[in-house]
């Protein structure tokens, strides 16, 4: 996915991305690094399986943060309201509707 690229997400999408990147964040990364800590502690770190385990979870929990923080940078929320049988739509969402004959 390059940079150029626009991303459409719902507001609920977005929601449940941001929301997850903040738990990243807040929660996970922490945990990850005091893990990393402890392994670190138990000695040698070329024959310490508990450090790398802490290490590829570390870059799996950062490689998930820059995905979602990609994702998020541009993305354009798109929001339809339905009012009394009549679409409103914000003025950057263009949309084509087929007209209706009774």
């Amino acid at each position: 996915m390059t940079k150029e690229q626009t991303i459409l997400i719902t507001p609920q999408g977005y929601l449940a991305l941001e929301t997850e990147l903040n738990d990243l964040k807040l929660k996970k990364r922490p945990e990850v690094i005091a893990a990393l800590q402890e392994a670190r502690s138990l000695g040698d770190l070329s024959e310490n399986a508990e450090y790398d385990a802490a290490r590829n979870e570390q870059a799996q929990v950062e490689a998930r943060i820059k995905e979602l923080e990609f994702k998020l940078e541009p993305a354009l929320e798109v929001i339809i309201i339905i009012v009394f049988s009549k679409l409103t739509v914000l003025p950057w969402l263009s949309v084509n509707l087929p007209s209706s004959k009774t």
